[in-house]
C-alpha cells in the first residue's frame, strides 16, 4: 500500500510540474472568440456587460491526438490593457485531487470550452473602458489564440 501511495504522489508531482502532456504542439490551432449577451460574436462591448469567451482547440493534423491535463483547469484566459498590464486572468486552479482530464481529438476535430467574464479585475473592481487584448491558452500546447476587444 505504501508503494502505491508513493507512486501516485510521484505521478501527481510530475503532472503538476509539467501541467499536462501532449504529443506534438504544431498539430493544433487555438482560437478565442468573444460573444455578447445575445450570443453573437463581437469585439465591442458596453462597460459592465458580461462577455462570454469561447476557447477552441482544433487538431489540424492528419492523426489522432490525445491531450492530458493534471488537475482541475485545462485552459487559461488573460485580458491585458493597452499598456500590456494584466487586467484580469482566469485563476489557474491548482489540483485538489488526483484527477486527470483527457481530451481525444480526431483529425480536424475541435473542442470548445468557455467562460463568462463580468469585466472585473481579479481584485473585484470593474475595469475601465478602453481597448484590451484577450489571450486564450490550453495548458497542454504552446499555441494561443488572441483577440482585441473594446469596452465602451
Amino acid at each position: 500500500m505504501k508503494h502505491w501511495i508513493i507512486t501516485i504522489a510521484l505521478l501527481f508531482k510530475i503532472i503538476t510540474i509539467s501541467g499536462c502532456y501532449h504529443q506534438e504542439e504544431s498539430n493544433f490551432k487555438v482560437e478565442v472568440k468573444a460573444l455578447d449577451k445575445f450570443q453573437q460574436e463581437s469585439t465591442t462591448f458596453t462597460k459592465g456587460e458580461e462577455i462570454v469567451f469561447d476557447l477552441t482547440i482544433t487538431n489540424i493534423s492528419s492523426k489522432f491526438q490525445k491531450l492530458w491535463y493534471g488537475g482541475s483547469s485545462i485552459f487559461e484566459l488573460i485580458v491585458r490593457d493597452s499598456n500590456n498590464g494584466v487586467a484580469w486572468i482566469l485563476p489557474f486552479e491548482r489540483p485538489s485531487n488526483l484527477s486527470v482530464v483527457e481530451i481525444d481529438l480526431s483529425p480536424n476535430e475541435s473542442f470548445t470550452t468557455g467562460y463568462i467574464w463580468n469585466q472585473k479585475g481579479n481584485d473585484g473592481i470593474a475595469i475601465e473602458a478602453g481597448d484590451y487584448e484577450v489571450e486564450g491558452k490550453f495548458l497542454s500546447v504552446s499555441e494561443s489564440g488572441k483577440l482585441s476587444i473594446s469596452i465602451q
